[in-house]
C-alpha cells in the first residue's frame, strides 16, 4: 500500500511538472525594420491601429519604374490592384536583343521623383516639388546612378560597383558604400518648381480642403496645408501651423522633448496610409528625437515630470520617465533630494530610490512612487539623477561618479 500511494504521488507530480505552462513572447514588426518581443497580453495593446507595430512582417514592394514602398502584410493585395508587385513575383524581363544604352548618372525617367537622405542615415524617395520642403527639415539631396531596371548602382573605396534594390541602399551606404566612384564628381539637378498659374487641390490637418491657385501653395504649406491630408499632417506635425501650434522641429531646438515626442506619436495616428513616405520619415524624427533626448540626458531615460500627493495617509513622490534607449528596461535607480518650500534640503537620499521587475518597453512611460518621510514640508527637489538601469537582456547602464 505504501508503495502504491509513493508511485500515486510521483505520478501527480509529473502531471503537474509536463503541464507548467510558460508565458511565450510574440516578435513584433514595425514598418522600419525594427522588431520587438512582447508578452502575449501585451500584443493587442501594441498591434492597435496607430500604435505602428504589426504580428506579421512587412512586406517590401515594387513598382516598374523602380521605386518600393514598405507595407503591412495585409496591405499586399490592396497594393497589387494599384500595380505594385512581390518582387519574386514579378516576370524576368526578357533579354534584350542589344545592350541597352543607360546615360551616366541618369535618373529614373518615369516617376519624377527625388532621392532625400536625412541626418541619420534614412534614405527615402520623395516627388521632386517636395524637396524644398524637405530641406527645411533637416534632409539633403542625394543624386545615386541607376540602372534601366531601377536598380542602384554603388561603389566602394576601390571604385568597384555592384547594383542593388533601392531599399538595400541605406545598409550599403553605412557600410561605406558611395553613390558615385571615387573622385567623381556628380551634378544634382536643380529641383523643378511647381507648375505655375495651375489650379491645385490641397489638404489641412483638421481634416479639410479647398482649391486654390498653384502659385498660393507656398503660403497655405506654411499654415500645415499639404498636396495630400498626410502630407499636411506630417507639416503640421514637424512645422506646426504658422502660429501658435508649434512643431517638433521647434519644440526639439527649444529641448522640449517629451513634448516634440507626443507631437510626432499623434501624427503617428491621423496618417492614412501604412505605407507612407510619412510614417517612414516621422519614424525617422522621433528616432531623432529620442536619441537626442538621451544624449542630452546622459542616461537611457528621459526625465518627464514629478510630483507629490497623499496615498493612504502617506506623502509620496512620483516620477515619470520614458524610454529612450531600443531595449526593455527592468530595474531603474534614482537619487534626489527633497527641499522644502525654501529651497533648502529637508531629506538627503543616502543611497537611491530603485523599483526592480519592471517590464519598460522601448518609448514606453513608466511612473514610479515611493514614501517619503519629509511629509507636508516637501515642496520640490533637487539634485535628481539616474544611477543605474537594467535591461532585460541582462546588460546594464551606471551614471558616470
Amino acid at each position: 500500500m505504501k508503495k502504491a500511494i509513493i508511485a500515486m504521488f510521483c505520478l501527480i507530480s509529473l502531471l503537474c511538472i509536463s503541464t507548467t505552462v510558460f508565458a511565450e513572447k510574440t516578435t513584433l514588426y514595425a514598418l522600419d525594420g525594427r522588431t520587438l518581443l512582447v508578452d502575449e497580453n501585451q500584443i493587442a495593446v501594441y498591434t492597435a491601429e496607430g500604435m505602428g507595430w504589426f504580428l506579421e512582417k512587412p512586406v517590401t514592394m515594387y513598382s516598374a519604374d523602380g521605386r518600393t514602398i514598405v507595407v503591412p502584410a495585409d496591405r499586399v493585395e490592396a497594393q497589387k490592384a494599384v500595380g505594385w508587385f512581390v518582387k519574386e513575383e514579378q516576370p524576368a524581363p526578357a533579354p534584350p536583343t542589344e545592350a541597352p544604352q543607360t546615360p551616366e548618372n541618369s535618373q529614373p525617367t518615369t516617376t519624377g521623383d527625388a532621392v532625400i537622405k536625412y541626418t541619420d542615415g534614412t534614405i527615402i524617395r520623395v516627388p521632386e516639388a517636395h524637396v524644398p520642403m524637405y530641406k527645411t527639415l533637416g534632409w539633403e539631396k542625394v543624386n545615386p546612378q541607376f540602372n534601366q531596371f531601377g536598380n542602384v548602382i554603388i561603389y566602394n573605396s576601390e571604385g568597384d560597383s555592384r547594383e542593388i534594390l533601392f531599399d538595400e541602399v541605406e545598409k550599403y551606404i553605412k557600410e561605406g558604400w558611395l553613390f558615385a566612384a571615387p573622385g567623381t564628381e556628380v551634378e544634382t539637378p536643380e529641383t523643378p518648381s511647381m507648375p505655375s498659374g495651375e489650379n491645385i487641390t490641397i489638404y489641412h490637418y483638421d481634416g479639410s480642403k479647398k482649391e486654390i491657385n498653384s502659385n498660393e501653395y507656398e503660403t497655405y504649406k506654411a499654415k500645415s496645408w499639404g498636396l495630400t491630408y498626410d502630407e499636411a499632417v506630417y507639416i503640421y506635425a514637424v512645422l506646426g501651423d504658422g502660429g501658435e501650434n508649434i512643431g517638433a522641429n521647434s519644440l526639439l531646438e527649444s529641448k522640449k522633448y517629451e513634448l516634440a515626442y507626443r507631437k510626432i506619436e499623434d501624427a503617428l495616428t491621423k496618417i492614412e496610409a501604412g505605407n507612407s513616405q510619412y510614417v517612414q520619415m516621422l519614424y525617422s524624427l522621433r528616432s531623432n528625437v529620442l536619441k537626442t533626448w538621451e544624449s542630452a540626458a546622459n542616461s537611457p531615460l528621459g526625465f518627464i515630470n514629478y510630483w507629490f500627493s497623499d496615498r493612504n495617509g502617506k506623502k509620496v513622490i512620483t516620477f515619470e520617465y520614458r524610454n529612450l534607449s531600443d531595449k526593455n528596461i527592468t530595474y531603474i535607480g534614482l537619487d534626489f533630494d527633497i527641499c522644502d518650500g525654501e529651497g533648502e534640503v529637508i531629506e538627503t537620499n543616502a543611497g537611491y530610490y530603485y523599483v526592480n521587475n519592471l517590464q519598460l518597453l522601448p518609448c514606453s512611460k513608466a511612473r514610479v512612487t515611493w514614501a517619503i518621510k519629509s511629509g507636508d514640508l516637501a515642496k520640490n527637489i533637487k539634485n535628481l539623477k539616474v544611477k543605474e538601469v537594467r535591461f532585460a537582456d541582462g546588460t546594464s547602464w551606471k551614471a558616470a561618479e
